[in-house]
Formats: structure tokens, sequence, C-alpha cells
């Protein structure tokens, strides 16, 4: 069975309700999916910290599967200057239980985009040179899912000329670790109009809403499974784009709240 097909299987009902565990339940099946190509028991990398022409590399082996969650602020659970409550690697950590270890590598306003194709603006520059990036790298992890796209949003001549080739050559840098992980890329939530916080940061959201075929690209691009289709969670529980989702969203119509994140 393909990854792509799993959430849609595991979460039919959720689709279809205002209650939680849209968001949840598609990440927690697609990361669920990729581990079964992951040893069940214990999973064996190499060890690159240790390998030497005078000491040979080692092997690690672990009882629990590394998850990486890579992402801007959605990911990082930071909405301005205001902690979000339960983002999404902590609620998946709990999710998934034991046999998996979640890690948080987000960070707030940064984007995709490679640093020389960028100008830093209102606090947004490239997730290539946060400390972050390497750490997550460091991690070596099992399993990887991204998830950037609304602050790409903000550089227009760029985002049209290197999103797709940037972001596979940033779920690349993963893949070519010694690890080995399997990456998954996601669709972000819906960029709603709320109180118009997005018109202010200067991110476009029609461009943002229309990110699936984008990803889509990437991941054909980079022989990835398609992409975790969270905006479609999303969208079929809240379609009205140029309104606001309460139940859903944070009144900046960008960052999900609690029940949003589940």
């Amino acid at each position: 069975m393909a990854e792509g097909a799993l959430p849609l299987l595991v979460c039919p009902r959720v689709l279809h309700m205002r209650s939680p565990y849209a968001f949840l339940c598609f990440v927690a099946a697609t990361v669920v999916a990729a581990a079964m190509y992951v040893l069940p028991s214990s999973v064996t990398v190499p060890d690159a910290k240790r390998a030497s022409s005078r000491h040979p590399r080692r092997l690690e082996t672990r009882s629990v599967v590394r998850v990486a969650c890579v992402g801007a602020s959605i990911t990082e659970g930071i909405r301005g200057l205001s902690i979000s409550r339960g983002p999404y690697p902590d609620q998946l950590a709990s999710f998934l239980g034991s046999g998996y270890e979640v890690r948080n590598f987000g960070k707030g306003d940064r984007s995709v985009l490679k640093p020389f194709h960028i100008i830093a603006m209102h606090d947004t520059s490239s997730y290539w040179s946060d400390p972050m990036f390497q750490e997550a790298k460091e991690y070596s992890p099992d399993i990887v899912v991204f998830q950037f796209g609304a602050d790409d949003t903000k550089f227009p001549e760029p985002f049209n000329a290197h999103y797709e080739t940037d972001f596979g050559d940033l779920a690349r840098a993963f893949m070519d670790l010694p690890s080995k992980p399997r990456v998954m890329i996601m669709t972000p939530p819906p960029v709603y109009k709320g109180w118009g916080i997005a018109d202010k940061w200067l991110i476009r959201r029609d461009v943002a809403n229309g990110l699936a075929t984008r990803l889509g690209a990437v991941t054909e691009a980079n022989r990835l499974e398609p992409p975790v289709g969270v905006f479609f969670a999303f969208e079929r529980r809240c379609p009205q784009l140029n309104g606001s989702c309460p139940w859903l969203m944070h009144e900046d119509g960008l960052h999900p709240n609690y029940e949003g994140y589940k």
C-alpha cells in the first residue's frame, strides 16, 4: 500500500467532523507507514562521529524510531511572540507512544529558500542558515517530517524561481545522511483571512493556499511519497478560506490552535 493512501483509510471519519485529530491523524498515519520500512525492534545506522581512518565506523543500535519534525512556526509552535499550546510534534509524540522518539526542530520565520536567494526581511530568513538545520541532521533521524510554505511566499521572485528546487535540496540533505531517513512533506494548513495578519506580514494567501501542487512537484522530482494532506484535512472541515476558522485556527488565520494541532 502506498504511504500516501494510508491516512485516507485510517482517518476518514475525522475529515467530516469539527472534532480533533485530522492534522494529527494524517501525520501519525504517515509516520507509522514510513516506520514499516524500519526494523521493528531496532534501527542500526552508521555512527559517523566515530568513523575515521584509525577507528572503523561502528554501528549504533536503537530501540526507538527517531522522528525529526522540521519546519517553521507551525512546527515550532510559535505565533508572533506567543507560544502555541500543544504544537503537533508534542502531540505526535504522545499519539505514537513507545517505540518512537519525536524531536521538534522547527524555527519560526524560516524559509526553505537558500540564503543566497533571499534577503532576510521581517525577521524571516533561510532555514539553511539556522543552527537548527545542523542540529536536525546531527540527530540522525529515521523519519523526517517537513512543513514549510507560508513564509516562503514573502519572496515572490525567489519563490517562483527556486522554491521547488531548494525544497528538494533540503530534503536531499537529509536523505543523504548515514541514517538514510524516510522523508515526508506535509502541505501546510490553509491561510485564512483571520484578522488580516497575513497581509501585514506580506504572506501571499492565494499562493500559500495553492502550495499542494508545488509540493507535489517536489515529492515527484525527488521520488518521495505524495505530500501529507494537512491542507485537505483543514479545508474539508473549514472550507471558507476568506473567512476564519475559530475552532481550528488562531485568530491570526495562520497558526492552528490547540484543537487544530490535533
